[in-house]
């Protein structure tokens, strides 16, 4: 049979075992902390993605009622930059008359902008559109 040696007093097996808690503790501390940071940057570029979203679907809506505008009168003037909710649009017409025309539409939520560019080859006795892009800049 093995005998227990007496040479170590009993307080330092407790010891070693806060010593092994503390330890432990320390290591799950470090795991919430990093899963917590971690979460934390996901939530913010869930909200930003958001906000994309936002501005692009703005800048379209925004170029909609300019050509709404348009399609009523032909020297339809955008009032300026409008605000929507947490965003704002601004709109450029270019050209003038019936055809030809270029409207460039800038939706803004927050930190992020979305431009759309729209041309249009006529707006008599419909509009016809050549493109309706996203840009990155006019």
């Amino acid at each position: 049979m093995k005998e227990h040696s007496m040479d170590q007093p009993a307080s330092a097996n407790g010891y070693s075992t806060i010593f092994a808690v503390v330890v432990l503790g320390a290591i799950g501390l470090s795991i919430v902390l990093s899963v917590l940071a971690t979460s934390g940057l996901a939530l913010r570029g869930a909200s930003v993605l958001e906000h994309s979203y936002q501005s692009k679907a703005l800048a379209d809506a925004c170029a909609e009622v300019v050509l709404s505008g348009l399609r009523l009168d032909e020297n339809f003037t955008w009032p300026g930059e409008m605000t929507l909710g947490e965003g704002a649009c601004d709109i450029v017409v270019l050209g003038e008359g019936d055809s030809n025309r270029i409207i460039q539409s800038t939706g803004v939520v927050r930190e992020v902008t979305r431009r759309a560019e729209v041309q249009v080859s006529s707006l008599l006795p419909q509009i016809s559109l050549t493109s309706w892009r996203e840009v990155a800049g006019f």
